[in-house]
């Protein structure tokens, strides 16, 4: 459910704070802020059903009801980690939640003040190329020339613009997007795009279209049937061709389309407002809360989570 009383903690230009289930909000104790990356949160409409975070906050915090998880923003990589460096944390996010190693290491290598411990990998996402327009076929993948217009995600903010880039590079020799793609800040505006059908076809994460247990029930199953209306292609970053044994490229052969999307996550210090003591600002039950959240994201208990979204446990 919507917490109004954490409404002030979040710009405008951000996402409104989440925290999860009437019962744990009313006997909660403690609580613990995350800034999370667009393709993990998913759409603030879905939050949390069809998120990736939200059906692993409400599973932490039914198991842990005297613990809260509020989502104080959520955007791109990018622009979370800016957020978090030139405000000097003023959401008091105590983890962030990256779609790539680059920001969360960054903050480790260049503000390490700023943090605790080191990075770590909580997800392995996946890129897809979807359409929701029936007169389109994307289940085919992308071919140069057969779209008139492309939606996807800015390389330079966000991780899974820049794993099409690369995809680009690889397959097509394409060092920059061709003119018919239109760029947007996070892989959730491109989503938008697409949904609605103001771009016929886009690059989004896999995790955005699968969102059910029965193909075709909610969205695109790699194993099943799109669900009516939608066509999608879905991308590992590395595919084997019939017949290849992992030896001899004689009996198939195996292309590498982008670097594996390893979404990596670290702990961020709150500001001096944060309610502890440097250099965490984090009180003692805060800092409990948190390891025990962080060892249950990195736990089997969310592989079913991870699975059904798409992604792969690190």
């Amino acid at each position: 459910m919507f917490n109004r009383n954490m409404k002030h903690l979040v710009p405008a230009a951000a996402s409104a704070a989440m925290l999860l289930s009437a019962g744990v909000e009313a006997n909660a104790t403690t609580t613990i802020n995350l800034a999370v990356a667009s393709n993990f949160y998913g759409t603030t409409s879905g939050f949390p059903t069809t998120s990736p975070i939200g059906n692993i906050i409400s599973a932490f915090v039914l198991a842990n009801p005297s613990y809260s998880v509020v989502v104080v923003q959520n955007g791109s990589s990018a622009s979370l980690e800016t957020q978090i460096t030139s405000s000097g944390n003023s959401l008091n996010v105590d983890l962030f939640l990256s779609a790539d190693t680059t920001r969360p290491f960054d903050l480790y290598n260049n503000y390490n003040a700023d943090v605790e411990g080191i990075p770590f990998t909580y997800a392995i996402g996946t890129l897809a190329f979807w359409s929701n327009t029936s007169t389109v076929n994307a289940a085919n993948g992308y071919s140069t020339g057969g779209f008139t217009s492309v939606a996807v995600a800015d390389p330079t903010k966000a991780p899974y613009g820049e794993a099409t880039l690369e995809y680009l590079e690889n397959q097509f020799g394409s060092t920059t997007f061709p003119a018919t793609f239109v760029t947007y800040t996070n892989i959730d505006a491109v989503y938008s795009a697409v949904s609605t059908g103001a771009k016929p076809v886009g690059f989004i994460a896999a995790s955005a279209i699968c969102t059910g247990t029965t193909a075709g029930s909610v969205g695109y199953f790699p194993n099943g049937a799109p669900k009516t209306g939608q066509s999608a292609r879905i991308y590992p970053a590395i595919e084997f061709s019939a017949g290849y044994n992992g030896t001899s490229s004689s009996q198939g052969s195996v292309k590498t389309n982008y670097t594996a999307i390893l979404q990596s996550a670290i702990r961020v210090n709150r500001s001096s407002t944060g309610g502890g003591s440097a250099p965490t600002y984090r009180d003692p039950g805060t800092e409990a809360a948190l390891n025990t959240f962080v060892s249950y994201l990195t736990s089997t208990s969310v592989a079913g989570t991870l699975a059904k979204y798409c992604y792969t446990a690190p």
